[in-house]
């Protein structure tokens, strides 16, 4: 099956001097799916404000803390989120949602609850309605067996996947993404994972 490019960037120093970030504006940009008695996150929606723009889904490993509240009531961004949402919006996509393997809401992935891990058939509604999706779950080898319960959804879906590649290395984590030439966005087959 091939692909066709459907960026208007292929790499991501698109978003190397975006201003956009998912905590400023005059109203709520982010809204998450928190249960906060179990201390997971289902999902955290964003809008990127791009009017005619339309969905992707990030899949990633577990959520942190993004989507909490702060004191002043409105959900919180953090790192990834505010790196998956300017290059997201850079790339034209109207709304960002995101989704995990794990549901275990925790910043630190050595303290995900591995109880949590989901099966992604609960996301078909959202895969089907999304334009594109990104694989971000990075490279950590002992998430294979929850990667290789993934791939029984997403084969499903490889005509709209993608990920962030750098030196042959992918899927690329949004932690560690650069707004360099040297990332690029490359179709994700789950023959080419590399950990």
């Amino acid at each position: 099956m091939t692909m066709e490019k459907m960026h208007e960037h292929d790499n991501l120093s698109c978003a190397r001097g975006s201003s956009y970030h998912p905590r400023r504006g005059p109203e709520e940009l982010i809204h998450a799916d928190i249960d906060e008695d179990l201390g997971v996150r289902r999902k955290i929606t964003v809008d990127l404000q791009n009017t005619n723009g339309g969905l992707v889904v990030v899949i990633g490993i577990n959520p942190s803390n993004a989507g909490k509240k702060n004191k002043a009531g409105r959900s919180k961004s953090d790192r990834t989120l505010t790196k998956t949402s300017r290059v997201m919006h850079e790339l034209g996509f109207g709304r960002l949602v995101m989704v995990n393997l794990f549901e275990s809401q925790t910043s630190r992935t050595e303290n995900i609850d591995f109880s949590t891990k989901i099966n992604l058939g609960i996301h078909r509604e959202l895969f089907d309605e999304a334009d594109e999706i990104f694989v971000a779950w990075g490279l950590e080898g002992r998430l294979a067996p929850a990667i290789g319960e993934a791939w029984k959804v997403l084969a499903e879906y490889e005509d709209k996947l993608w990920c962030i590649e750098c030196n042959g290395r992918k899927p690329l984590h949004p932690r560690v993404w650069a707004y360099s030439d040297e990332y690029e966005i490359v179709p994700f087959s789950f023959g080419a994972v590399s950990f």
